[in-house]
């Protein structure tokens, strides 16, 4: 069993050919009452990738995050997005919280309308199957353009000599924000933080070649403009996330 986050695709597959097992996700939060999408195992394979769809009684809809700013986000006209296009996943329940208790400035910002925000992007197929994208947090912008780290990283960690890989936007001067790779090569780097820009500071990671081979599999503005290279992601005690903002923190001067 999986929990706490998105298994990464290549290792879904992986865990699905090996184990006779009966597969099935769901999507959702402690505050919309846990459960909000399921993915039943018949649709397992013809959808992989997929949350699922949202239950019978689960609203579940797309909103642009550039019309958050509308009084009447997000059921206004224009608000909710058509299959296909990626914007913040928000979601209606009976079973969903009201408020936080004590917080009202963070309940007008956490549910509006009658809709709770999960802070998640994604988008509905045309068959109303939902994908996660990634964090809204997570979400890199560079130069106006938006990277989903979490549909990208699935791919870059299948680069020979990585064993697990994060990416991150860190302050770019030119771009708003550029892409950062944190990278744990499968041999450990010369020294913790090991950098960047053609620099081959572990034995047998060539940066260059994995920048190289990234411009093939990926849009330009996708591929990491830095890399550093680490022992170890940082990650929370218990769920096992990475944590992101660390590494933001950390590595927040490498773009210049």
């Amino acid at each position: 069993m999986g929990s706490s986050d998105a298994m990464p695709l290549d290792l879904l597959e992986q865990v699905m050919t090996r184990f006779d097992a009966t597969w099935t996700q769901t999507y959702g939060l402690t505050e919309g009452g846990c459960i909000l999408t399921y993915l039943p195992p018949a649709d397992h394979t013809r959808k992989i990738g997929s949350a699922g769809k949202a239950h019978a009684q689960a609203d579940l809809l797309i909103a642009d995050p550039s019309r958050e700013a509308d009084p009447d986000w997000p059921t206004g006209p224009g608000h909710r997005l058509p299959p296909g296009e990626t914007g913040e996943v928000v979601a209606r329940t009976e079973h969903a919280m009201t408020a936080y208790w004590g917080r009202p400035d963070q309940t007008a910002t956490s549910v509006r309308n009658g809709y709770l925000r999960t802070g998640d992007f994604g988008y509905l197929d045309d068959e109303g199957y939902l994908f996660i994208s990634g964090r809204l947090k997570d979400v890199i912008i560079s130069g106006g353009e938006k990277i989903y780290p979490a549909e990208v990283e699935p791919l870059l960690r299948t680069y020979p000599g990585i064993r697990d890989l994060a990416l991150v936007g860190v302050p770019d001067r030119e771009w708003g924000e550029s892409v950062l790779a944190v990278i744990v090569p499968s041999e450990a780097p010369v020294h913790d933080g090991a950098a960047e820009s053609g620099a081959n500071d572990c034995a047998t990671f060539d940066v260059d070649a994995f920048r190289q081979w990234a411009r093939s599999q990926v849009a330009g503005y996708k591929v990491p403009r830095h890399v550093v290279l680490v022992d170890e992601l940082p990650r929370t005690t218990g769920t096992g996330k990475v944590q992101k903002g660390v590494l933001r923190e950390r590595f927040r001067m490498i773009g210049g």
